[in-house]
């Protein structure tokens, strides 16, 4: 059975340089040579490969994760606030998790604050 995900293995074998390596690349270190981190960014856009969020939150100890709870998910003012939000947050390397909630609806584990 086949992987359905490319894994930085698959960026190192096709660059020809190690996983370590590729990691620099993608991290953005100075200790890649230009040629290879051209070689290293071939290979992941040839392969589609993205680094899984997950495991990069478990290594660095955060996810870049922002919680966004708003009356309802089908309000245009709303939806399009939240998308607009949505577009920026990924830019900045940020993921938003959203959820509706009515007002003044508590629910058991509901905390308010100031």
């Amino acid at each position: 059975m086949a992987r359905s995900r490319v894994t930085i293995r698959d960026v190192d074998a096709l660059a020809g340089v190690s996983h370590q390596t590729v990691s620099r690349a993608i991290n953005d270190r100075e200790y890649v040579s230009p040629e290879t981190r051209s070689r290293i960014e071939a290979a992941i856009e040839e392969l589609e490969y993205y680094p899984n969020a997950i495991a990069r939150s478990m290594a660095k100890g955060y996810t870049h994760t922002l919680g966004c709870i708003s009356p309802n998910l089908t309000d245009y003012i709303f939806a399009s606030m939240i998308e607009s939000a949505q577009v920026e947050a990924r830019r900045q390397g940020f993921f938003i998790l959203t959820s509706p909630q009515s007002w003044g609806q508590k629910t058991k584990n509901a905390r308010w604050t100031d």
